[in-house]
């Protein structure tokens, strides 16, 4: 949508431009950017960038960060990072996730347990890492395909659930 893209680069220009906020802290960039466009749904993954914010892990981020989360959007999703071909990456706490769908109401949609069936079948043989994955870490597109597929639907049925 052209008009919500005008939007955000107004709110971002108003936010950073005029301002000295720094983008290194997610609750002011959430307060003062995202806040106020309230899109109908805000999608957050914090993916392998820990050095580029203010916390160690995602369990570090502080209940204010989640309640600007809260107030910046109808609909608010987590979606974790997805695991690496080569059985690395970084996951979530099942802990971590429950608690953001019980004290705050965020959706999760976790990338990372989907991907990590793949990475098992791929470390244990049973499926050719060449044939989805790109290099050691990144899966074949078809695979972020279908995973955003599903993320699609995650997103239809918050729509749905609402009405």
């Amino acid at each position: 949508n052209y008009s919500m893209l005008e939007d955000f680069s107004r709110s971002y220009e108003d936010a950073f431009v005029s301002h000295e906020w720094e983008l290194h802290n997610p609750t002011e960039f959430l307060t003062h950017v995202i806040a106020p466009i309230q899109p109908d749904v805000l999608i957050i993954n914090f993916g392998h960038l820990a050095e580029m914010v203010t916390h160690k892990t995602v369990s570090d981020l502080s209940p204010s960060f989640f309640e600007a989360a809260r107030n910046s959007s109808k609909h608010v999703i987590w979606k974790t990072t997805t695991a690496r071909c080569d059985g690395g990456g970084a996951m979530d706490s099942y802990d971590f996730l429950q608690t953001l769908e019980r004290d705050y109401g965020i959706t999760t949609f976790d990338a990372y347990a989907v991907t990590a069936v793949i990475t098992r079948h791929i470390l244990d043989g049973s499926v050719d890492r060449d044939k989805v994955c790109w290099d050691k870490f990144h899966f074949n597109s078809f695979v972020y395909r279908e995973m955003n597929k599903a993320l699609l639907l995650t997103i239809e049925s918050l729509f749905n659930s609402s009405n």
